[in-house]
Parts: structure tokens; C-alpha cells; sequence
């Protein structure tokens, strides 16, 4: 080998320390959260048709190069908004058991989806668009995870109404 091939083999990356890492990734992070929270007020306001990356990038306060940096292409960033928001909205759905109360879990459930959608306006509005356009986008994440954790629950409501829980109502899930 020689010496050239050797120094090339033998070159690592710049490290950081780790305190300068730190820094690095909260900036990083900082700057996807304001485009994604960009992002999010303007699909919210005129849909993922109407909105554009250069208004994404100026209310943002980055550079079109530097959103594409985070985010692949307009879709990809809406992708990446909407599904961060399922998984928040989800969250609460995910927390109940066959073990709990239903009237009380159910109850606790509908106050929290209640409260997020009244201190979440434009998310609301944004996941209400995505269901009534029949979730174009959204579609193959709705396919399966969703599916199974609506299977799952519904199993829970099934197991609350056999134990003579709650009157009979056999719920149904979606056909996605």
C-alpha cells in the first residue's frame, strides 16, 4: 500500500467534543421543529396543494436548500408532519386496557381528545383534512399500524362488553 492509499485509509471524520455535539444536535433539532411547525401552519391554513416550499422555507426562517436538507421534497415534509401528529393524537388511544374502568377510560379519553383538538386548532384542522380527502398520503401508514391499533381496541371495547362492562356495540374499525 502506499503512503498516499494509507493516509486515506487512515482518515477519520472531524470528531466533536461532547458538549459541542450536544449543541450541534440541539440546533439540528430546533431547526426541523421550526420548519415542521412552518410546515404545519401553512398546510393547515391552504393544504398541502396550496402551500409551497419557499413559503415553508420563509416563515421558517431557513433557506429552500436548507428545508430540503431535512425534508426530501414538499410530500416528505407533509408526510413528516402529519405522522407526528397521528402519533400524538394516538397517544391517548394507546393507553387504555381491558384491565381499566371503560366509563371512566373512555370518559378520560374523549376529555383529552377534546382538550387536544381545542389547544390544537391547526392540527386538528389538518388531520380533519387529510381523513376527508380520504388520506392520500397518509395511507399506507393508516394501512397498518393504525389498523392494528384500532383492531386492539376495539378488542378492549369486545372484552369491556363480555364482562357486562358496557351495553353491547360491537365496534367496527375502518376498512383502510
Amino acid at each position: 500500500m502506499s503512503k498516499s492509499e494509507d493516509q486515506v485509509n487512515t482518515k477519520t471524520a472531524r470528531a466533536f467534543s461532547p458538549t459541542t455535539q450536544k449543541r450541534r444536535e440541539k440546533a439540528l433539532l430546533e431547526k426541523r421543529t421550526r420548519i415542521m411547525d412552518a410546515a404545519l401552519s401553512l398546510f393547515s391554513k391552504n393544504g398541502v396543494s396550496g402551500t409551497t416550499v419557499e413559503q415553508v422555507s420563509e416563515l421558517a426562517n431557513v433557506s429552500k436548500s436548507n428545508l430540503l436538507y431535512y425534508f426530501k421534497s414538499k410530500d416528505g415534509l407533509y408526510l413528516s408532519v402529519i405522522t407526528h401528529l397521528l402519533d400524538v393524537w394516538l397517544t391517548p388511544l394507546q393507553s387504555f386496557s381491558a384491565e381499566q374502568e371503560p366509563i371512566a377510560t373512555l370518559s378520560e379519553y374523549i376529555k383529552v381528545k377534546l382538550e387536544m383538538s381545542r389547544d390544537n386548532p391547526a392540527e386538528s384542522k389538518l388531520f380533519c383534512m387529510e381523513v376527508v380527502q380520504g388520506a392520500p398520503l397518509l395511507i399506507k401508514e393508516l394501512e397498518t399500524p393504525l389498523k392494528t391499533l384500532l383492531d386492539a381496541k376495539s378488542a378492549v371495547i369486545n372484552a369491556w362488553i363480555d364482562a357486562g362492562k358496557l351495553k353491547a356495540c360491537r365496534p367496527h374499525t375502518p376498512n383502510f
